[in-house]
């Protein structure tokens, strides 16, 4: 998706709604103003302040943060975005970005969006023995305290 415009705020809805967790990612930003755009985008909250680019001091803090990527583009021009997945974690699955830039000319950003890839595939559920089996559940016991120790890297003579 391609937004933006003037210097200014920006919403855009994230278009996927079946997953639990949606992403993006920054794909190209297009300057075509008469000077430097400054460029904030954000899964989380809406920018407040752009970040100076001129070497004036800003402090960030617990208070004063972003979340988010910030990119600089020259006068006229088009920059790579970072093309890393941010999970969107606003709650009505929004992204925000801001644009600050003076004179004539607009600024365009180019977004995507997936549904987030599940990296860690859950393991079966192994049934727990009967309680009335006491001998058994010691046995199970013994062997997971066991493969703990080895995983931990303590020789097996001291288990």
């Amino acid at each position: 998706m391609i937004f933006g415009g003037g210097a200014g705020d920006y919403v855009l809805e994230c278009p996927v709604r079946s997953c639990k967790w949606a992403e993006y990612r920054v794909l190209q930003i297009a300057n075509s103003s008469g000077s430097a755009a400054q460029v904030t985008v954000s899964g989380d909250n809406p920018p407040v302040q752009s970040l100076p680019y001129t070497g004036t001091l800003k402090t960030l803090s617990d208070d004063v943060f972003l979340r988010g990527e910030a990119y600089n583009v020259p006068l006229s021009d088009t920059k790579v975005g970072s093309c890393i997945w941010q999970r969107i974690t606003h709650s009505q699955r929004r992204v925000f970005a801001r644009i600050d830039s003076t004179g004539n000319g607009a600024t365009f950003i180019t977004v995507q969006f997936r549904a987030r890839i599940i990296t860690n595939i859950p393991s079966p559920i192994e049934a727990a023995p009967h309680a009335d089996l006491g001998q058994q559940i010691n046995i199970e016991r013994s062997k997971r305290i066991n493969d703990r120790l080895i995983k931990a890297g303590i020789p097996e003579r001291f288990h």
